[in-house]
Formats: C-alpha cells, sequence, structure tokens
C-alpha cells in the first residue's frame, strides 16, 4: 500500500510538472471553502465537494492499489487528473475575485495581477506545447509512416472516410502514430480478446493463413470500410485485384488498396471445411445486410466450427437448408438444434426423405442413425421441399431439381444420397449449383429432365467430387468454379477408392474451371 501512494504522489509530479499550479489550486480550494463558509452556493459546494472526493480517491493507498495495479496501470495513472477541472476552478475563483473587488481601478488591478500569477505558474503536462504534428517519437518504422501518409492522401483526394482495415503486425503501431486513421479492431483482436461483430467477421479473414479477398471485400462494403493495408505479393496483390481492389501506394512488404467494386447487391457462397480432417458438406450464404442461409453444417466434430463462424453474425439464421441426412451433412443441425446456446434458426428446409425402415429394407450397408435422430427432434419450422419447387430468400431464388420422390425409388437404392436436394440458386446475373451427394444412377435422368438448365457459374460436386454424376452431366454445367468439399486425403486419393483424381482432371483441364477443396477452404464466392 505503500508502493501504491508513493506511485499515486510520483504520478502527480508527472502530470504537473514543475509549475506552481498545485499551489494555486490549492489556494483556489482554500478560497471557495472560505466562500462556502460565508455564503453558500452551488459552485463552491460541487467545486470543493467533487475536489476532495478525487483526492481521497486518488491518494488512499486502498484505491490507488485497485486503479494503479487492477484497473488503468500506474504508467497512465497520472491521466485522471483530466477528470480533475484544474483550469475551470482557477478561473472561476479568479473571476470571482476581481468581480468582488470594488471600483474600476481595482477590478483593472486585480484583473492583471491575476493574469501575471496564473501565466508565470508554468504549464500543465496536458498544455497545448505537449501536442504535436504527428512526430515519430516512438521510432516507428518508415513503412508505417507510409502507409498512414498514403491512406490520408487517397482519403482527403477521394473524399472517404480514412478508415482501414490493417495487417495485424501494423495494427499498433498505426494507432500509436496517427490517430486519424480508424481501424474496426485493435490490439484486443490480437489479444484474443473481445470484440464486436463487424471486427470478429474482419479479424477473421485478416488472421487466415490465406488471403480470401472476395470474403474481405465484402464485409469491408458491408461495414463501409474504403481501405486494406496487406501484403504486396504478387500472389495476394492479383487476389485482391480480382476481387475488385485498386492499389492505392506500396510501402515496403506491404501496399494499401482501395476498395472499389460495389457488393451491395451481390451474396456470398463461402466453403468450409478442414485440410486434414474429414469429407463434409457446410456453406454459409449471406447478403450484404446479414441475411444468413445455412446449408448443411457437416459431421459432429465441426460443430464447434459452425458455432463459431453464426456467432459472428450474431447467432442468428434466416433459413437453414439440410440436402439429406447423413452423418457428415446434418450432424451439426441435430446438435444445435437439440443444443442451441443463443442460436436462432427461423425456417428449415429439407427433403421429405424415405421412412428409415425403407432404406434400411433397401440399403443395409447404408446408416439411418442420424436421420431418426433427426426426426425426433420434431423441429417446428420445418419445411419439405420436392422436385420443383422454387424459393425466394431476400431476392435470391433457389430451384429445387432433385428431392426423394417415386421416381428416385425407380432408379437407385441409394436412397439418401440419391434423394438428396439438388438446387440451383440464381442471383441478378450469375449461378450456383448444389449438388449435394446426388450419384450416377441419377446423372441420365437430370441431364435429359434439366439439358441447358444445368449450366451455372459455380458448381458444388456430386458426393463431395468422389464418385457422384457422370462426366456428361458435369460437362454441360460448364462451371467456372467447382467446389469439392473434400479434405487433401480424399482430394489426392490415397486410398485408391476415390474418383476424385479423375474428376479434377475433367473440371481443371478438360472445362477450364478453377478448383477448390478443403485445402485453400475457406473458399468465397460472389454471385453477382
Amino acid at each position: 500500500m505503500e508502493l501504491a501512494l508513493g506511485n499515486a504522489i510520483d504520478k502527480l509530479n508527472t502530470y504537473f510538472g514543475t509549475s506552481g499550479i498545485p499551489a494555486l489550486f490549492a489556494m483556489a480550494i482554500i478560497y471557495l471553502i472560505y466562500k462556502y463558509k460565508k455564503d453558500s452556493s452551488l459552485p463552491e459546494k460541487t467545486f470543493a465537494g467533487y475536489t476532495f472526493i478525487f483526492l481521497i480517491v486518488y491518494f488512499l493507498p486502498v484505491t490507488a492499489y485497485i486503479i494503479g495495479n487492477i484497473m488503468i496501470g500506474y504508467d497512465v495513472y497520472w491521466r485522471m487528473f483530466w477528470l480533475l477541472p484544474v483550469e475551470i476552478i482557477l478561473a472561476y475563483v479568479f473571476t470571482g475575485i476581481v468581480t468582488e473587488a470594488e471600483g474600476a481601478l481595482k477590478k483593472i488591478a486585480v484583473l492583471v495581477i491575476s493574469v501575471f500569477v496564473v501565466s508565470s505558474a508554468g504549464n500543465l503536462i496536458a498544455n497545448g506545447n505537449f501536442y504535436f504534428d504527428r512526430l515519430n517519437m516512438h521510432k516507428l518504422s518508415s513503412e508505417t509512416l507510409a502507409v498512414c501518409t498514403i491512406i490520408e492522401g487517397d482519403a482527403a483526394d477521394k473524399g472517404f472516410d480514412t478508415e482501414a482495415v490493417v495487417c495485424n503486425d501494423l495494427v499498433s503501431e498505426i494507432r500509436v502514430y496517427d490517430a486519424n486513421i480508424k481501424m474496426p479492431y485493435g490490439r484486443n483482436a490480437t489479444r484474443a480478446e473481445s470484440m464486436d461483430d463487424r471486427a470478429k467477421q474482419l479479424y477473421d479473414v485478416m488472421a487466415a493463413d490465406s488471403l480470401d479477398a472476395n470474403r474481405l471485400g465484402f464485409y469491408m462494403q458491408r461495414w463501409g470500410i474504403p481501405y486494406v493495408v496487406y501484403s504486396n505479393s504478387d500472389e495476394n496483390k492479383a487476389k485482391l485485384v480480382a476481387a475488385g481492389f485498386s492499389v492505392v501506394g506500396e510501402a515496403g512488404e506491404n501496399a494499401v488498396y482501395r476498395l472499389d467494386k460495389d457488393y451491395s447487391e451481390t451474396w456470398l457462397v463461402t466453403q468450409f471445411g478442414e485440410y486434414d480432417g474429414r469429407q463434409l458438406m457446410c456453406y454459409l450464404i449471406q447478403n450484404i445486410d446479414g441475411y444468413i442461409i445455412m446449408v448443411d453444417g457437416g459431421t459432429p466434430d465441426y460443430e464447434e466450427s459452425v458455432r463459431y463462424e453464426l456467432d459472428m453474425f450474431g447467432n442468428e439464421v434466416d433459413a437453414w437448408i439440410i440436402t439429406h441426412p447423413h452423418d457428415d451433412h446434418i450432424s451439426v443441425f441435430n446438435a444445435i438444434y437439440e443444443n442451441p446456446d443463443g442460436i436462432e434458426i427461423d425456417q428449415v428446409y429439407t427433403v421429405d426423405m424415405a421412412d428409415p425402415d425403407l432404406i434400411d429394407e433397401e440399403a443395409p450397408w447404408d446408416s439411418t442413425e442420424v436421420y431418426r435422430e433427426f426426426l425426433s427432434l420434431d423441429v417446428e419450422n420445418l419445411n419439405y421441399v420436392h422436385k420443383g419447387d422454387v424459393l425466394d430468400f431476400e431476392g435470391l431464388t433457389l430451384t429445387v431439381y432433385n428431392a426423394y420422390d417415386e421416381y428416385v425409388d425407380e432408379l437407385s437404392d441409394d436412397l439418401l444420397n440419391d434423394g438428396s436436394m439438388m438446387f440451383m440458386i440464381e442471383n441478378k446475373t450469375q449461378s450456383m449449383l448444389f449438388c449435394s451427394d446426388v450419384g450416377k444412377a441419377m446423372s441420365d435422368y437430370l441431364l435429359e429432365e434439366y439439358s441447358e438448365d444445368l449450366k451455372c457459374d459455380y458448381l458444388q460436386m456430386g458426393h463431395h467430387g468422389n464418385g457422384g454424376l457422370k462426366a456428361d452431366f458435369y460437362t454441360m454445367c460448364a462451371p467456372s468454379v467447382a467446389l469439392f468439399d473434400a479434405p487433401d486425403w480424399v482430394m489426392a486419393n490415397t486410398s485408391d477408392d476415390y474418383s476424385t483424381v479423375e474428376n479434377r482432371i475433367l473440371m481443371r483441364k478438360t472445362l477450364g474451371a478453377a478448383v477448390f477443396s478443403f485445402e485453400t477452404a475457406p473458399n468465397s464466392l460472389v454471385l453477382e
């Protein structure tokens, strides 16, 4: 406690320095007490009372210890004197003395003496002489200084706010050097402390091992942030430019990029999965206003990851689409619906699948355990969809191409896979086809049924790209991007049991499509 009191006194000297302000302030308080005894009034009572309470809290060893060691730290303990209206009290007292002087000459004389006394007393540390025009007193890197200059210059030229998402190693330095540059998160993020939804979404992208430029641009548009500071490597620069950024200026190993693309009427589709985990299917679809659609969710061990993602969006799901009741698709939904822990699900859409007993009879090699778990949940806000149904989600159109019905029974005995929901989502000019786990037995039927309507910009491969639909089906789809919901061991076909390698060759070499898998997940695509 003695140390706490000593620190408090030391910080008092830090704030007032060698000035005579403390002596003047003490005399002013004595004057207020004298005035209060003669003629009690609200200002005297308030000023004197507040000052005594402040000094007791500041110097009392117990409170000094709590504030200095637990709350703000002794390095900035002196800043508490900003709470004490020293200048206001001095001005009030000297004004009162001048006012009480009788006659004009006495008033002028007292005023001159008052001004002389105050001006001779010295300066407080909070005096204007202690503020400078961004001097680099902390010896920050030239890269930091250059980044700040680039952002402020371009913002002034374009009329934008000086707000930027900054690569994590520069966050603290920029905040120290240039307080004019606003950032959605600071050291609290790098320390894994609490953040709001905006900070969580942006930090999650910036802290990832690889850059998801579409996701970054989408979130920056959502939160109205015009600039990002990121590595200027050729790979990252190409990703950012393709996502609608332009290079404003370079500074060392980083560059300042400005978001020029308008994401306001787009939808962001993000594929999730783990490089060395299990195959699963988990997608999050969202618009700029935060309307959230989940597709499947994955295996039981992926539940924590899905909860983490949903937490960034306020734990609200507007629509949850379940393609079919297999373990690697529906288990996370089952777990969350049974124990929401704050997650709210507005509507659920799935297939009116065959009875579990029929599936056990026709496909004894399959498992209906998680399907039975789903049925036991008795989901209240459940909507069954059928082939040909068209749904609208805030302007995003969903058309069901396949869902379990009698025609599936006639063509296949793999009812859970081949009866799963195949659907097309369409925005204004672009589309994506989700094949879920529909397999080869359905290929000819669906190709004949839809033909040219299968064409899409993006394609989620049937059955994780392993097995799945036939080559002529995929050829008709002719996507520019194909998404394999598969980890590395499935993509590489390490067990010689899968057709993922052949399908990758078909997509890349024959159709010229980009291929995404869990190797680079999360992978985001923008539906224009």
